[in-house]
């Protein structure tokens, strides 16, 4: 009976990992709206969440470890835990970033791609729930693709928009890293589910 529930454990502890995401796109969201003298504060908020993120992150691999039989492939469930663990790394990483450049205003893609975001953490998190539920996993991941398609879009206008000019050489340099970390997390989002999807049509 214990080995039986040892996959459960894992679908929880899983859960709990992935519950992070919209709690950290959240905090990411409000920094880029936040003032540089309400930045600090919301960066402490975001670090918070990066350290849960890991505490998290070690309980699973240890559960994994310990666990003689598992819901989905070992290899699977460790690359799929490290991708959120570096998501919610990139955000913060990101957030210092935007305590330290100072900017005083961003772009609006900027917001908008920090709002994609949102909804692609809280989707991620939606599918983790229903994974042995094809029909309504499908939808889930198709809204993910969907979004990142989006967001690959507004990435090439922010670059365009970026290097056109506009912009003086350093902060445009700065403007790219922040870029880069939101599309680098939305990358990592789409990876995961799609990943997540992997793994069950394995299974069946």
């Amino acid at each position: 009976m214990k080995i039986k529930t040892q996959p459960d454990a894992i679908a929880k502890l899983m859960t709990g990992l992935v519950a992070v995401l919209p709690e950290a796109t959240s905090i990411f969201r409000k920094a880029l709206k936040s003032s540089q003298v309400d930045l600090p504060a919301v960066a402490k908020q975001m670090h918070k969440a990066e350290l849960e993120s890991d505490d998290r992150h070690e309980a699973f691999l240890t559960k994994v470890a310990a666990t003689f039989i598992t819901p989905f492939d070992r290899e699977d469930l460790l690359d799929m835990a490290e991708t959120l663990d570096a998501f919610v790394d990139h955000l913060d990483h990101a957030v210092d970033l935007l305590v330290r450049f100072e900017f005083k205003e961003l772009p609006q893609a900027f917001l908008d791609g920090a709002d994609d975001l949102d909804a692609m953490a809280n989707i991620a998190a939606s599918a983790v729930e229903v994974i042995k539920k094809p029909k309504k996993f499908r939808p889930l991941w198709g809204e993910v693709d969907a979004i990142e398609d989006r967001m690959d879009m507004r990435n090439n206008e922010v670059l365009a928009d970026v290097l056109s000019g506009r912009h003086d050489p350093l902060t445009a340099m700065k403007l790219i890293k922040i870029q880069d970390a939101i599309e680098d997390c939305a990358n990592m989002l789409e990876g995961f589910v799609t990943a997540l999807a992997r793994a069950a049509i394995k299974e069946t």
